[in-house]
């Protein structure tokens, strides 16, 4: 079972010798990542994650899951 690698990361399968475990890593995902930056600064300006998501929402940034629905609040 792949793990879940949140927004800003990608899991990357790693080649390796054992074959009951499939080995991998996180990996940044640069156009991700810009948006982490972004919901970080809205952060550091005084938002709360209400503010925040709805900021994310009239902006259209996109989530991880979908790739294009909004966040919801």
């Amino acid at each position: 079972m792949e793990w879940w690698s949140g927004l800003g990361y990608d899991v990357v399968s790693v080649p390796g010798e054992n074959r009951k475990r499939k080995l991998s890593k996180l990996v940044v995902n640069p156009t991700e990542a810009q948006t982490v930056r972004k919901i970080f600064n809205l952060y550091v300006e005084g938002n709360g994650y209400k503010s925040i998501a709805t900021n994310s929402t009239k902006k259209d940034i996109e989530q991880k899951r979908t790739k294009t629905s909004p966040l919801k609040v």
